[in-house]
């Protein structure tokens, strides 16, 4: 007869033990570039006016110097960028250093305006954009809006240039210098806000951030039907909430209202709305308002893809990732499949896009119960992640992704009970493993898995088998040493990776030999296992010093049973298992 344990499942517990942080120090170097702008003064605009072309003129210039050598840095680095990601990042890692302008007149009264500004680019930031997907999509959307700014200013200088009289041309001045004026004070607040200190405290930083968002309060009372003003005040409250959060999502919510204000004034601008649906969805995201996220994904949907940056594909992807969270398996398969259909008519594959949708898929098949159609995802998974480029250069990892899709693949053969089909897949993920030249705390999970299926087939010495050879694998592979690690936190990290790993195999081969009755080799697998988790790592020494009560008794050693469990009582105080078992024995 088999006694109900506590036992290690292979996969619920493992991928959620051991992080080791580790630290990569580098002297990132910081380029800066001189930018200049001129502008000469025409009839009827202003200085500001004037000031405002210079300014971007300089801008413009600063940027493409600064585009020049990223497309350098990128190349040396051997980093495969597209022309335009390279003018996109390049926007996104600047960050104005200083600013000058100055006016003179010439003989003919000409007024002549010269804007010079400094920016700089952290080579440091390079790399660390450009593996960042959501950085990039963000830095595309501001690139977008100073390419508008550029756009509009034009447009109005035109229309100012077409005025029919001075009277209308004076009234439309007005207007466009309050505009301008307000504008070029919302750019210098971002421009802080994004140049300021990385060696600044998070204090420093929220202090900062608080002080710009009441700037741009002060601005929308000078002209409060200014709808760049609510979006900037929403994305500085979403970002900063971000960064220093308090538990209350205040920030978060005050951005809803910005964006819900600067949705009514953008009504007729698909572009901007697509930016504020984004944003002010990642905001519902962080309520946990899954409901209205899903709502303002669709809105941004509906967009035409010419008007946005994010790519229905990609939002579809979103969009099914949420319904997971909802419990709303068929429309997160009806997404994935609307996406993986859009992928078909792209002229480059989108691997990774791909595995994001199979995987949205087979946590659906998985939910629903459809494990055979859940089996045929992992086979695409598979095959998909061969293709991807660290399959190559990354073989560690690579075979620690396959391996633990083979060992998911192998618990849906097991809910089917084809437990031949799932051994077959468990020994492949074991076989990959075997082939590293590194461990990995993921590769425990094939051992357990094996395990818990010859335990299902009744077939204990296989069972045992099982747990010993992933015993016998990590004696092997040894306990890897990340780099930069303390001599206390490398001890810290062998103690939790022996938790998580040989631990776990003793404690449930343990069970496999209490359940075939070998009380003796039972107590020598738990004390294995409580001598390499003794901080409890694993919460589960109460069970072990329970399992050890047992075999005990088992044995008519009714003192040491008694021992055992107020042992058990010690780790779990007021354990009704352990009090009960205490009373059998003494009665």
């Amino acid at each position: 007869m088999q006694i109900v344990f506590k036992r290690f499942s292979a996969m619920i517990y493992i991928f959620t033990i051991l992080q080791a942080f580790m630290f990569h120090y580098a002297f990132a170097a910081v380029k800066d570039f001189h930018g200049v702008g001129e502008y000469t003064m025409g009839e009827y605009e202003t200085i500001v006016i004037a000031k405002e072309h210079a300014v971007q003129e300089a801008q413009r210039n600063a940027l493409e110097q600064a585009g020049v050598y990223v497309k350098s840095y990128t190349k040396t680095k051997n980093l495969k960028v597209e022309e335009d990601t390279v003018t996109v990042l390049t926007n996104g890692i600047l960050w104005v250093k200083d600013k000058k302008i100055t006016k003179r007149t010439n003989e003919y009264g000409d007024i002549h305006i010269k804007a010079e500004i400094l920016v700089s680019i952290d080579t440091d930031d390079i790399e660390k954009k450009l593996n960042n997907t959501k950085a990039l999509e963000n830095m595309q959307i501001e690139y977008n809006d100073l390419q508008q700014r550029y756009n509009e200013l034009e447009n109005e200088i035109n229309q100012l240039r077409k005025s029919s009289s001075k009277e209308e041309a004076q009234k439309y001045t007005q207007e466009l210098d309050k505009r301008i004026k307000i504008q070029s004070e919302l750019t210098d607040i971002q421009e802080k806000v994004k140049a300021y200190s990385k060696e600044k405290s998070f204090e420093e930083k929220r202090a900062f951030e608080t002080e710009s968002i009441n700037k741009i309060s002060n601005l929308i009372k000078e002209d409060p039907s200014y709808g760049e003003l609510y979006y900037a005040r929403a994305n500085l409250k979403r970002f900063s909430e971000r960064l220093y959060f308090d538990g209350m999502h205040k920030r978060t919510e005050e951005a809803i209202d910005d964006y819900n204000i600067a949705e009514k004034l953008f009504i007729n601008d698909n572009a901007k709305l697509a930016q504020i649906y984004e944003h002010r969805a990642d905001c519902y995201f962080v309520l946990k308002q899954y409901d209205k996220q899903i709502e303002d994904i669709t809105k941004l949907i509906n967009i035409p893809e010419k008007q946005k940056v994010y790519k229905n594909y990609l939002l579809y992807l979103s969009r099914g990732d949420i319904y997971l969270v909802c419990q709303q398996y068929q429309k997160a398969i009806d997404d994935a499949e609307s996406a993986l259909q859009l992928l078909k008519n792209l002229p480059q594959k989108k691997v990774i896009t791909h595995i994001g949708l199979y995987e949205i898929k087979v946590k659906a098949y998985r939910s629903l119960g459809k494990y055979r159609e859940a089996i045929n995802c992992y086979e695409k998974l598979i095959e998909l992640h061969k293709t991807t480029s660290a399959y190559k250069t990354k073989p560690n990892i690579a075979k620690n992704v396959e391996s633990e899709f083979l060992c998911d693949k192998a618990e849906c053969f097991i809910k089917l009970g084809d437990y031949a089909s799932a051994i077959a897949d468990v020994n492949k993920s074991i076989s990959l493993n075997v082939e590293k030249t590194e461990p990995s705390v993921m590769d425990v999970a094939p051992f357990l898995l094996r395990g818990e299926i010859y335990q299902k087939l009744n077939n204990p010495i296989m069972e045992i088998q099982s747990y010993t050879d992933g015993i016998n694998y990590f004696r092997t592979a040894g306990i890897p040493k990340p780099k930069n690690l303390s001599s206390n936190a490398y001890e810290q990290f062998i103690e939790e990776w022996n938790a998580a790993t040989s631990a776990m195999l003793y404690f449930n081969r343990g069970i496999a030999h209490h359940n075939s009755d070998d009380y003796i080799a039972a107590i020598s697998d738990y004390n294995e296992y409580l001598n390499l988790d003794k901080n409890n790592h694993r919460k589960n020494r109460d069970w072990a010093y329970m399992n050890i009560a047992r075999c005990y008794y088992a044995i008519d050693q009714k003192d040491t049973a008694i021992k055992y469990a107020n042992k058990a009582l010690e780790e779990h105080p007021n354990w009704q298992k352990a009090i009960d078992f205490i009373r059998l024995v003494e009665s």
